[in-house]
């Protein structure tokens, strides 16, 4: 039975759950994150492995984008789980960019800090449609999900109707792919594709999809926290 944020009277809106964003930084001086950074703040916690300190400040903007769909509290704009901590690891730099040490060492650090959902946004260049557990990104995710930790991974953006990006495509993270959360929005996302048309639900054309592909999500023309 729904009823406001329970289900059956249980709250559904990440109240108490640890969610870790490794991306860019949060920007965790947005009042929809809090306005605040440290013990009793939304953004609890968090660190740099770009510049190895403990200021995970986003300086590029995609990491607080994501921040405020998981978890904002804005009263027009809410996250879907804005009752939800953030952990906020930073593991891309200001171009967005990243290496792989620096990814599986923030993946340990959110498992070490009790986070029990890791957010992931980024890809490699490489993809695969079936197990792509050498990498060392697919053994941290592995091992998090062993370790009582979910990780979710976004498809990649390149299009491809065969493969996903890597390390979504490790055989315990959640892959998520990216559809349309209206109708009639700006289709054009050249120089990777247009969709001539868009509706609510539709596959977005950037969004990489083959069988082992496991969830589709929002994740298109989104209206955030940055």
């Amino acid at each position: 039975v729904h009823n406001g944020d329970t289900l059956s009277g249980i709250a559904y809106n990440g109240s108490g759950v640890k969610v870790c964003i490794l991306d860019t930084g949060v920007n965790y001086t947005h009042p929809a994150l809090g306005g605040c950074f440290g013990a009793g703040c939304k953004v609890s916690g968090g660190y740099d492995f770009v510049n190895s300190d403990s200021n995970p400040m986003d300086d590029e903007g995609h990491g607080t984008h994501v921040a405020g769909i998981i978890a904002s509290e804005d009263s027009t704009y809410k996250g879907i789980a804005y009752g939800a901590n953030i952990l906020a690891v930073k593991v891309l730099n200001s171009a967005g960019s990243g290496g792989s040490a620096t990814i599986v060492a923030g993946i340990d650090w959110c498992v070490n800090n009790n986070a029990k959902v890791l957010s992931m946004s980024f890809g490699t260049e490489a993809a695969s449609c079936s197990s792509c557990d050498s990498y060392p990104e697919a053994q941290a995710i592995n091992n998090a999900f062993n370790n009582g930790s979910i990780s979710l991974v976004a498809s990649g953006n390149d299009g491809s109707t065969s493969l996903i990006s890597i390390p979504a495509c490790a055989s315990k993270a959640v892959s998520i792919g990216a559809v349309y959360d209206a109708n009639g929005v700006n289709g054009n996302w050249a120089p990777t594709c247009v969709d001539t048309t868009t509706s609510t639900d539709k596959i977005v054309c950037f969004t990489n999809r083959c069988p082992i592909l496991d969830l589709l999500a929002p994740g298109a023309v989104i209206k955030s926290t940055y």
